[in-house]
């Protein structure tokens, strides 16, 4: 949604809206973020997380080790997503090919 409201507003040239859907985008991502980590938090504390997908003690236990990565990444991985789609919006997919190169 965020690409064709970025892409409507700087076809409109107005920067306002862009900033403004960008801004909206990003706060409600972060938002997100916060709330997929605190919910993966509350799973792996309550041990249901791990419970709810396999019985198996061995894939536990290697689960265990990087879940706390994935808890920790969610906030910056909705950023990262909702950026994409505000840079494919305002068609900047040179920027986009170098910053993850």
């Amino acid at each position: 949604a965020s690409q064709g409201l970025v892409a409507d507003g700087i076809g409109r040239d107005d920067h306002e809206a862009v900033r403004d859907v960008s801004l909206t985008v990003f706060a409600y991502s972060l938002i997100l973020g916060f709330a997929l980590s605190f919910g993966l938090w509350t799973g792996d504390s309550t041990a249901f997380l791990l419970d709810f997908f396999t019985s198996d003690e061995a894939t536990q236990a290697i689960l265990s080790k990087i879940l706390a990565i994935i808890i920790l990444a969610q906030p910056l991985n909705s950023i990262v997503f909702a950026a994409d789609g505000v840079l494919q919006g305002a068609s900047e997919f040179a920027y986009q090919a170098k910053a993850m190169a």
